[in-house]
C-alpha cells in the first residue's frame, strides 16, 4: 500500500490557504441554487411509508476486498453476522440515519431522517419519539442527560435524561451540526447562509454571521476558545478573544474574529469530517479521501502531514466519497464514506476495513464514532432508505 505524505509549514496562524468555494456538486458560484450539504433527507415532512427505495436494496456485489463472514462471538451473539474483519451489524429497523454520538459504550444515539432518534442501551436499539418528521443532521451530548440534535428547518432538540423536546432556534435553515462547552454554550452549523447559531448560558438562540463558506458540514472543539467549523472552504477556528478582523487570504476577505487554518491549496476537494485529537491536533479528512493531520506549535507554527485512504482507486476519480472521520488516538483512526466504505489507521498505516456480511457489502453512506478504541460504531443511509448499524466491538 503506498502512502502519499506532504509536509508544509505554513507559519503563524493568522491566515493560511483556504480551499475553493466549490460545491459538491462542483460550482463554485454563489448563485447557483444551494443543494444540501447532507445530500439527503426528504424536503418535505412526510412518513417514512412515502420512502422512496431503490430496486437495488441495501447490498451491491462486494468488491475486491473480500468479506468472508465471521460467527459473532458468543458474548456478542445480538450483534449479528460479522464481516471477517469484525464489523457486525446489529438489529435495526430505522429510516437512513445522518449521524452518531455517545456518552460511553451503553449510552449511544443515532438521528436521521423523519426525525429518527434511535438509542442503543448496551443490548438493543431503541427508538424514540422526537415530536418531528424533519430530517436530523446532527447529534451532540456532554452526557446521558443532556443531548442535543439539529437538523432541517432550524429544528433543535433537546434530551433531558428522560424525553426529546422541542428547543425555539430563531431559525429555520438547516443546521446540519452542533456542539458545545458543557457549561451552557452550544453551537449549531449552518449548511448554507454563512453563519452560525449560538446558544449561551442564558438560554437564548442568536445569530452570529460571517464569510467563508458556500456551505458547512460540521462542527467541533473541545473550549470555545478552540472551536472548529468546516465545509467547501476548508476550516475556520472562532477565536473570541479577537480585537479587530482577520484576513482570509486565500479568497480574499476580511471577517472579524475568524482565522483560515486550512493548510493546503485551493481547488482541493470539500472538508467533510474533522476528528481532534486535542486543540491544535486535528485530522481533517476530505470528500475525495486526502487526510491531514493539522498541528499548531505553542511558538504558533504549523504543520500538516497529508496521506490518502485507499479506496480501490475510486475515490481518486471522485466516484467514492469519504464522509466521517473518528480515532481513539492520533494512532487509531477510522474513516467512512460510500459504498460502506471503511479504512483503517493504525501505526502510520492506512488499511481497508471489510464491513461486507454473507460476501455482500452495504450500499450506505457510513458515519462514525467510537465508546473507546475497542467499540467503534458506523451508521448510515443506505439505497434502500432503511439505516444500518455496525458495531466494532471484539
Amino acid at each position: 500500500m503506498r502512502i502519499m505524505r506532504r509536509w508544509m509549514n505554513v507559519g503563524i496562524v493568522v491566515a493560511t490557504a483556504a480551499l475553493s468555494a466549490a460545491l459538491f456538486v462542483g460550482c463554485s458560484s454563489d448563485d447557483v441554487e444551494p443543494v444540501s450539504p447532507r445530500g439527503a433527507g426528504p424536503t418535505q415532512p412526510i412518513t417514512e411509508t412515502d420512502a422512496q427505495t431503490s430496486d437495488s436494496g441495501k447490498d451491491v456485489a462486494q468488491p475486491d476486498d473480500g468479506g468472508a463472514l465471521r460467527d459473532a462471538d458468543a458474548a456478542d451473539a445480538d450483534l449479528g453476522p460479522c464481516s471477517v474483519d469484525g464489523w457486525c451489524e446489529t438489529d435495526l429497523t430505522s429510516p437512513n440515519l445522518e449521524a452518531i454520538w455517545g456518552s460511553g459504550p451503553n449510552d449511544v444515539w443515532a438521528v436521521g431522517w423523519f426525525g429518527t432518534i434511535m438509542h442503543w442501551d448496551g443490548t438493543a436499539w431503541t427508538r424514540f419519539e422526537s415530536g418531528t418528521q424533519w430530517p436530523l443532521f446532527g447529534i451532540w451530548g456532554t452526557g446521558p442527560k443532556d443531548v442535543w440534535a439539529v437538523g432541517r428547518y432550524g429544528t433543535v432538540l433537546h434530551w433531558d435524561g428522560t424525553s426529546w423536546t422541542p428547543v425555539a432556534s430563531n431559525t429555520t435553515v438547516e443546521l446540519v451540526g452542533v456542539w458545545g462547552n458543557g457549561r451552557g454554550d452550544v453551537w449549531a452549523a449552518i449548511g448554507f447562509d454563512r453563519a452560525m447559531m449560538h446558544k449561551d448560558a442564558a438560554g437564548g438562540w442568536s445569530r452570529v454571521q460571517f464569510a467563508g463558506f458556500n456551505y458547512m458540514t460540521g462542527i467541533a472543539g473541545v473550549e470555545q476558545s478552540s472551536l472548529w467549523f468546516w465545509g467547501s472552504n476548508g476550516v475556520f477556528r472562532w477565536n473570541q478573544d479577537a480585537t479587530g478582523p482577520m484576513d482570509n487570504i486565500a479568497i480574499d476577505i476580511s471577517f472579524p474574529w475568524w482565522s483560515s487554518t486550512y493548510p493546503w491549496d485551493r481547488g482541493q476537494s470539500p472538508v467533510t469530517s474533522v476528528w481532534m485529537a486535542g486543540p491544535a491536533d486535528l485530522w481533517i479528512l476530505t470528500q475525495r479521501g486526502d487526510v491531514y493531520n493539522w498541528k499548531e506549535a505553542t511558538d504558533g507554527s504549523v504543520t500538516a502531514v497529508q496521506s490518502r485512504v485507499p479506496s480501490s482507486g475510486a475515490a481518486q476519480d471522485g466516484s467514492l466519497k469519504f464522509t466521517s472521520i473518528w480515532g481513539s488516538s492520533p494512532t487509531n483512526l477510522w474513516a467512512s464514506g460510500q459504498l460502506g466504505r471503511i479504512v483503517h489507521l493504525e501505526n502510520s498505516n492506512w488499511s481497508l476495513s471489510s464491513t461486507a456480511v454473507r460476501n455482500r457489502i452495504f450500499d450506505c453512506t457510513l458515519s462514525l464514532w467510537g465508546a473507546n478504541a475497542d467499540d467503534v460504531w458506523a451508521v448510515g443511509k443506505c439505497a434502500d432508505g432503511q439505516a444500518v448499524a455496525l458495531r466494532r466491538h471484539p
